[in-house]
């Protein structure tokens, strides 16, 4: 994917995977907007990568909004979201459930939040039918992984294959033989 001259966000952008996503965005020309829920934490990585920082707590659909509203007004639009932000709570069934709806607001309802805004008025245009939902990105992921699965499969099969060739050659032993003399 070319970001070059685009405007990407990333929220959960001051750590881990997103900090990594917002890096290489800016490596590769994009315009970064480093979103996750601490100010302190977005400046201090927002600002060796030339990155926006903006705090927003992305499980709360005003502070969506204000991201999104703080984008556009720096940047003009929005061209790319990475919805990375996440959180993990402990606990079973006995997890209150103040607690499960800040995973259901983080994981499910922060790229539903964020694409109404970011489409807003664009209905129709190239630019929202360029826009990927959350299940686009998730079936894409498990397709891909389906492929490298699959691909990885086959690297072993026709290394197994190379195997049970030399050994029916008498090529393993020989070859056992030459490496202890190494």
């Amino acid at each position: 994917m070319n970001v070059n001259g685009r405007v990407a966000v990333v929220t959960g952008g001051a750590s881990g995977i997103g900090l990594t996503l917002c890096t290489r965005f800016a490596k590769e020309g994009a315009d970064v907007v480093l979103a996750d829920l601490d100010q302190e934490a977005c400046n201090r990585h927002a600002e060796p990568i030339g990155a926006l920082p903006v705090a927003a707590d992305v499980a709360r659909e005003e502070a969506v909004g204000s991201l999104v509203s703080a984008t556009i007004e720096h940047f003009g639009r929005v061209d790319l979201l990475v919805s990375n932000a996440g959180i993990a709570i402990d606990g079973g069934i006995e997890t209150p459930t103040c607690a499960w709806q800040k995973i259901i607001g983080v994981r499910v309802l922060c790229p539903a939040a964020v694409r109404t805004p970011i489409l807003d008025g664009r209905e129709g245009t190239q630019e929202a039918r360029g826009a990927i939902s959350t299940e686009e990105v998730a079936d894409i992921v498990v397709e891909g992984l389906a492929q490298e699965r699959f691909n990885r499969f086959a690297v072993k099969g026709r290394d197994y294959d190379e195997y049970i060739a030399m050994v029916r050659a008498g090529r393993l032993a020989e070859t056992a033989r030459t490496a202890g003399q190494a």
